[in-house]
């Protein structure tokens, strides 16, 4: 769980906007949302719990792979948890690799690597 409050924390999200794009949704002046592009890659999607099948998600995606596109980027990648597994499939993504990291005290992380081509808008 630390791992994981860790990589969407304020200050990586902050990280990751200056070596990428970072798109963030606010309602009511809260972040509700948030996703980055850095290269090839979508890192660090993130749809607060109570706001998930929304829409929100699928919006968010949608821009980011836009911001990918117009980068000229053809193949976007992400790293896939098993929560969120149903969902990018249903946007397209094709799981490549199985990981499983180990992330301290005894615990461990299992999560996929997919990939998606980008058709030209």
């Amino acid at each position: 769980m630390q791992f994981s409050k860790d990589f969407h924390s304020e200050r990586k999200i902050a990280e990751r906007s200056k070596i990428g794009t970072t798109l963030v949704v606010e309602e009511d002046g809260k972040l509700v949302a948030t996703g980055s592009l850095v290269g090839g890659e979508i890192l660090a999607v993130f749809v607060h719990p109570r706001l998930q099948k929304g829409g929100r998600g699928k919006a968010l995606m949608r821009a980011l792979e836009n911001e990918a596109r117009a980068s000229g980027v053809t193949e976007i990648g992400l790293s896939i948890s098993l929560p969120s597994k149903r969902f990018y499939a249903s946007l397209g993504y094709r799981v490549v690799e199985e990981i499983s990291r180990d992330v301290g005290e005894g615990q461990r992380l299992d999560f996929w690597k997919a990939v998606k081509q980008l058709r030209a808008s």
